[in-house]
Formats: C-alpha cells, sequence, structure tokens
C-alpha cells in the first residue's frame, strides 16, 4: 500500500511539474506570436496574459488584445480573449470572445456584439501545423457601423481542408434571419448561405505572418434571401477577376440588400433581370451597377 501511495504522489508531482512548465510555455508562444507579428510591422499588443486550468487544461485569458495589418485595411480589438486548449491535446484550441468586440474594414468601424460567440480550430500536429478545420458559432449576433445594423438571430462559419487537396479549403457561412437596417428602411432575408472552396498557395498556418496568397475561390452557392448565386473568382497580381450569375429575377432582390448594406445608392434600379455580378480588381458591379466599397 505504501508503494501505491508514493508511486501515486510521484505521478501527482511529475503532472503538476508538467502543467505549470506547460502554462509557462503557453503563455509564452502567445507572446511571441504577438511579437512576430510586431516585427512583421502588424500593429500587436496585449496587456497581460494569465493562464489557469490545472490540472488538464491550458485557459489562457488575453487581457485587452489588439491586431491591425501593416495596411491597416483590417484591425480587431476586444477587451478580453480566452483561448482554451486541453492540455493533452493542444492542437485543439477553443476561444471564446466577448459580448463587444470592434472591427475596423477599409477604414470603417465596425461594433460587434453578441449574446454569445465561440471559435474552434485543429491544427495538424508537428511544426508546420497546417490548419486542418475551424468553426465560428454566434447567437443574437448585431453589427452597427455609420448609420446602419446588421442583426442575425444566428451565424455560423466553418472552414475545412478539402479532402486529398493540400492547399485547398471548403468555406462555409449560415445567417438566419437577417435584418439589416438603414436611413431608407429595414431589409429582410430569412437565410443568408455560401458554400464555397478556396484555393492557396501555401496550407493556412499560425505562424506565418503574411499568410499564403489566395489564388481562386469557386462559389457553388451563395444565397442571399430568395437569391442564389454560383460562379469563380481568380486571385493575380493585378486583383481579383470573376463573375457570379444568379437566376431571373434575383437581381432586384440582391440591389435591395446592397441598398440596405449602403453598397449601393438609394435611387439604382434594375428590373427583374438574372442577376450578374462583376469582380475585376478593386471594382464589384452588379447588373452594370458599381457597388460602393469604401
Amino acid at each position: 500500500m505504501r508503494a501505491v501511495i508514493l508511486a501515486i504522489g510521484l505521478l501527482a508531482l511529475l503532472w503538476s511539474g508538467y502543467w505549470f512548465y506547460g502554462s509557462r510555455g503557453a503563455a509564452q508562444a502567445s507572446r511571441d506570436w504577438f511579437a512576430a507579428r510586431a516585427d512583421a510591422g502588424w500593429q500587436a499588443a496585449v496587456a497581460d496574459i494569465r493562464v489557469r486550468g490545472f490540472p488538464n487544461r491550458f485557459d489562457m485569458t488575453l487581457a485587452d488584445p489588439r491586431l491591425a495589418l501593416p495596411s491597416d485595411r483590417a484591425a480587431w480589438s476586444a477587451p478580453f480573449l480566452q483561448v482554451l486548449r486541453l492540455s493533452y491535446m493542444p492542437e485543439h484550441t477553443i476561444l471564446v470572445f466577448p459580448p463587444r468586440q470592434m472591427l475596423t474594414v477599409g477604414g470603417v468601424e465596425i461594433d460587434v456584439a453578441s449574446v454569445t460567440m465561440r471559435a474552434s480550430a485543429v491544427f495538424e500536429r508537428g511544426p508546420a501545423g497546417g490548419l486542418d478545420r475551424a468553426n465560428l458559432v454566434a447567437d443574437g449576433l448585431t453589427l452597427r457601423w455609420r448609420d446602419r445594423t446588421l442583426t442575425a438571430a444566428s451565424a455560423l462559419a466553418a472552414i475545412r481542408r478539402t479532402p486529398a487537396r493540400v492547399l485547398s479549403y471548403d468555406l462555409a457561412l449560415e445567417l438566419r434571419q437577417v435584418v439589416v437596417d438603414g436611413p431608407d428602411g429595414a431589409v429582410t432575408a430569412d437565410r443568408v448561405a455560401l458554400d464555397s472552396t478556396a484555393e492557396w498557395t501555401a496550407p493556412l498556418t499560425l505562424s506565418d505572418p503574411a499568410g499564403p496568397a489566395l489564388t481562386l475561390w469557386r462559389v457553388d452557392r451563395l444565397q442571399l434571401g430568395g437569391a442564389r448565386l454560383g460562379g469563380e473568382v481568380t486571385f493575380e497580381a493585378s486583383g481579383p477577376a470573376g463573375t457570379l450569375t444568379g437566376e431571373p429575377g434575383d437581381a432586384a432582390g440582391i440591389l435591395a440588400l446592397a441598398r440596405a448594406l449602403g453598397l449601393a445608392a438609394a435611387d439604382a434600379a434594375v428590373g427583374q433581370d438574372r442577376a450578374v455580378i462583376e469582380i475585376r480588381r478593386n471594382a464589384v458591379s452588379l447588373n452594370g451597377i458599381r457597388l460602393i466599397l469604401d
């Protein structure tokens, strides 16, 4: 009996040492990750990192994390971010987001609010650590920018490596009970959904600050309320180029949604035509009407 007790005590001591060593390593790895982004020209900072979860988890809380791309085209900040991992499964990460976040895209500040928002990501084991799959789920989502608001009862975004294709990922998005409210009134859609495939020049990882280049986006189905589109967009040095085509009568509904989002002038109009979205470099048009992206 004494030998059993000693063995249990020794194992507990060894596991405790492993956890404390691993928790310090997890916190330092996060600090190094932010430092690598800063060295690459990003604006990257975190006020504090704390690790809890003994004995089986490495649960980190990042206080006041802030990230911005070198180009200033996109930025994100939040009062905190929780990064949860099992100590024996470090390749699987769960993110818990706060009720309020700030996102900046193209110089437009977007206030992001949600009742709950969580994400999960699984990376391959090994030094490269390529992304295998990830998803984000939100309930009670609200986006506010300028004089407009978008709400969705639920939101789901997912990415997974396409089977048997190393540089290809399947991308999916679904929003339920969507309401876009602007100065000219509200537009509703029971469902906004996307099923697509994207190809990159290299696998997606957390280690490369710049990330691989996107080369192809194949849209199998883009559903905007009652409208459905499909097509393909290629990405070259000169910019993206491609066409998404809908069904007869889709153009009017898509234009109404674009007006509510502030992407088209209030007096823009189309007939009951088949929707054709043209993407050429930095310009996007719907049936010849250029959409406002700035």
